[in-house]
């Protein structure tokens, strides 16, 4: 199961033929892994039972420094313990990618093989997980919708309203509004002379979402969802106990909503969020995202976030 186990697993949404998850049989799995549980409150080494020449852990949860300065400098050839161990159990949730390319021991073997900061997410991403024939027939209007202009502007707007909304609580439209002034300003900068324009908004609030069409779609088209209540995927925390539907579901509205925006040309995202930041990365082009915070913006031609800058960005990208 490639998940937390009070997640759905990932094959609800995605198909990962490159994965191997076949665990080794002489090893009991609560040995190699509940050490690197996030409540786990005893020693994060190994016991005597797990052999250490073929298994080492390694727990880097929340350790913003350790991650950058391990995944900047270290051989990770010969990470941890002189790199003793065949496999290293890693617990983590930030993500350093753009860092190996500041790495002695890396960088050149990666830009070797024809990657670059901007472009190792999406690389490795689309190599081992393809959202799956149930997602893709969920959002398959969505994307026919986005594209059916070949020519357009396409921007994709993620309005992070917060987990509260799925609680119940209500968002105005008010809380996007730089959101809104951005795309506004991307658009009169990278729009050629009479260039149709295509917004694909998402965020966990449909009356946003609702709001965004209904107030800005002149001039424009506005791809969104305006039925759905989208519930987060650990819904059992966030979100109404039973978990109305089923988390297999919610796990698929996700995975479809970030292939969708993935196919947009530039995006505008909120910042203390890696969902949209995700869906960005997973995009080809360059130059082409901007970040959205508590104050207001520019978001002209030259006013991109730079690539290193939102990789280590909250959770940075994995």
């Amino acid at each position: 199961m490639l998940t937390h186990s009070d997640l759905p697993d990932f094959k609800d949404a995605y198909d990962y033929p490159h994965i191997d998850l076949t665990r080794p049989p002489d090893q009991d799995a609560q040995h190699l892994t509940h050490p690197l549980h996030h409540r786990y409150s005893g020693s994060r080494d190994y016991g005597p039972e797990v052999d250490a020449a073929k298994y080492a852990p390694a727990y880097l949860v929340n350790a913003d420094g350790e991650n950058d300065r391990i995944f900047s400098s270290e051989d990770l050839k010969q990470w941890p313990a002189g790199g003793k161990a065949e496999t290293v159990f890693l617990g983590s949730n930030r993500g350093r990618l753009v860092k190996l390319f500041s790495n002695p021991y890396h960088s050149k073997h990666l830009y070797n093989m024809g990657l670059r900061p901007d472009t190792i997410f999406a690389c490795g991403f689309k190599y081992l997980f393809e959202p799956n024939k149930a997602v893709k027939t969920m959002f398959q209007h969505y994307m026919d919708e986005l594209q059916a202009s070949p020519t357009a502007l396409r921007l994709g707007i993620n309005v992070r309203a917060g987990d509260a909304v799925f609680l119940g609580q209500k968002v105005g439209e008010e809380s996007a509004k730089n959101y809104i002034s951005c795309a506004i300003e991307v658009e009169d900068a990278r729009k050629a002379a009479n260039q149709s324009v295509v917004w694909y908004v998402i965020s966990e609030s449909l009356e946003l979402r609702k709001a965004i069409k209904r107030s800005h779609e002149t001039g424009r088209i506005i791809v969104t969802d305006t039925s759905t209540v989208i519930q987060h995927t650990n819904c059992h925390q966030f979100g109404s106990v039973d978990c109305a539907g089923s988390v297999a579901h919610n796990l698929r509205m996700a995975a479809g909503q970030l292939w969708v925006f993935s196919a947009t040309d530039v995006q505008v995202v909120t910042h203390e969020s890696g969902f949209g930041r995700v869906g960005a990365f997973l995009s080809p082009n360059f130059h082409h995202i901007y970040s959205i915070g508590g104050e207001p913006r520019s978001c002209g031609l030259w006013d991109y976030d730079r690539v290193e800058k939102l990789a280590s960005q909250w959770a940075g990208i994995r």
